[in-house]
């Protein structure tokens, strides 16, 4: 395989782990959502941990838009489009995702919780 296309490759392969992951960890009712806060010490409630299991197959189809995304930079053939969305262009999807599911959280949780 020649060592550009490799390269190339990379940012897609990556994308499509991660997304394996999300789901694997959706799937096993042991979000990975939970392990980061388990290493911050904090605990959740019942209602909220069914949030966080819900909102991790939220993040599930938000990561496989993105190895779409990748897949069709890819295979474009066009250097500018591969290289923004390869470096930073990802970026900005995950925000706006993660700016929608803090939106969304705080509505859904208003007067619940004090976060």
């Amino acid at each position: 395989m020649d060592n550009f296309l490799f390269l190339k490759m990379l940012p897609l392969l990556i994308s499509g782990l991660i997304s394996i992951y999300i789901l694997y960890s959706y799937l096993s009712k042991n979000s990975f959502i939970f392990i980061f806060l388990k290493r911050l010490n904090k605990n959740v409630e019942e209602e909220e941990k069914n949030y966080i299991h819900k909102s991790t197959l939220f993040w599930f189809y938000i990561s496989l838009i993105n190895v779409l995304i990748h897949s069709f930079v890819l295979y474009s053939k066009d250097m500018f489009y591969w290289t923004f969305y390869s470096s930073v262009g990802w970026y900005f999807l995950f925000i706006i995702a993660g700016i929608a599911q803090f939106i969304h959280r705080k509505i859904y949780f208003e007067g619940k919780f004090d976060v």
